[in-house]
C-alpha cells in the first residue's frame, strides 16, 4: 500500500470515529501529494470539511441569535460577541485551507469536467462561507465577488455538460440560488435559479426513464425536494417575515 491508499484509509477510520479533524488532515495530505485526486477520493476530501465547516456555521447561527436576544446592558451580549468572533475565526481558518487546496492543486491538475465543476461548487461555497461570518468590510466583499464568479463558471459549465436532473448540476443550482437569497439578498433571482433547475430536472427525468433504485436518482429526489422547499419558503415572504424564512431555508 502506497502513502496516499494509507492517508486514505486513515481518512475513512477517522469518518468512521467521526474525528472530522483528522479526516481533513489526512486528506489535505493526499491533496498535496497527488495534486489531482479520483473521485473517490474527492468525495472523502469533501465530506471532512464539510462536517468541520458545518458544525462551526451552525454554532455560529446559534450564537449570533442568542447575541441579538441579549440587552445592550446585559454582559452575556459581550460574552456572545466575544464567542461569536472566535467561532468565526475557526470557520475562516477551515474555509482559508479548503480554498488554498482547490485552487493551488485540485483545480490547476484536473482534466474532468465532472471534477472542474465539483471544484469550482466547492470554491464558490467556501467563499460563501467566509462571507457569511464577515461584517461589511472590504474583505468581505471580495469573497462574495469570487463566490459569485465561480458559481457563474460552474453553473454555466454544468448547464452544457450534464443532464438537468443529474445531482451534482441540482447540488450546484441549490447552492448557487441559496447564495442570491442569503448572500446578495436577491430572493426573485434566487426562486428562478431554483425554479428553472427544478423544472427542467423533472421534465429531463420524465424523458429519459430513470430506474428509482438508481443512486443518481435517489440524490436527484432529495435535492429537488430541497429546491421544493426553498421555493415554497422564498415566495411565501410576503406573507411571512424575512428573518423566519432566512433561517429555515436549507442549505449545503
Amino acid at each position: 500500500m502506497d502513502d496516499k491508499e494509507e492517508l486514505v484509509s486513515n481518512a475513512i477510520m477517522a469518518e468512521h470515529a467521526e474525528r472530522y479533524m483528522d479526516m481533513a488532515k489526512y486528506m489535505k495530505s493526499v491533496t498535496e501529494i497527488a495534486g489531482d485526486i479520483s473521485n473517490d477520493k474527492r468525495n472523502v476530501l469533501s465530506i471532512a470539511y464539510k462536517h468541520l465547516v458545518g458544525e462551526r456555521r451552525n454554532a455560529w447561527r446559534i450564537v449570533s441569535s442568542m447575541e441579538k436576544g441579549y440587552e445592550e446592558t446585559d454582559f452575556r451580549k459581550k460574552v456572545a460577541n466575544d464567542y461569536r468572533k472566535e467561532i468565526a475565526a475557526e470557520q475562516r481558518s477551515i474555509c482559508e485551507e479548503v480554498l488554498s487546496l482547490i485552487e493551488s492543486y485540485l483545480l490547476p491538475n484536473t482534466s474532468d469536467v465532472e471534477s472542474k465543476i465539483v471544484y469550482l461548487k466547492m470554491k464558490a461555497d467556501y467563499y460563501r462561507y467566509l462571507a457569511e461570518v464577515k461584517e461589511g468590510d472590504e474583505t468581505r466583499k471580495l469573497d462574495v465577488k469570487q463566490s459569485q464568479s465561480a458559481y457563474e463558471e460552474a453553473y454555466s459549465l454544468s448547464k452544457e455538460q450534464m443532464p438537468p436532473s443529474h445531482p451534482i448540476h441540482l447540488g450546484l443550482a441549490l447552492n448557487y440560488s441559496v447564495f442570491h437569497y442569503e448572500i446578495l439578498d436577491q430572493t426573485e433571482k434566487a426562486c428562478e435559479i431554483a425554479s428553472s433547475a427544478f423544472d427542467l430536472a423533472v421534465e429531463n427525468q420524465d424523458e429519459q426513464g430513470l430506474i428509482p433504485s438508481d443512486d443518481n436518482h435517489k440524490d436527484t429526489m432529495l435535492i429537488l425536494q430541497l429546491l421544493r422547499d426553498n421555493l415554497t419558503l422564498w415566495i411565501s415572504e410576503t406573507k411571512t417575515e424575512k428573518s423566519y424564512c432566512r433561517n429555515n431555508v436549507v442549505n449545503e
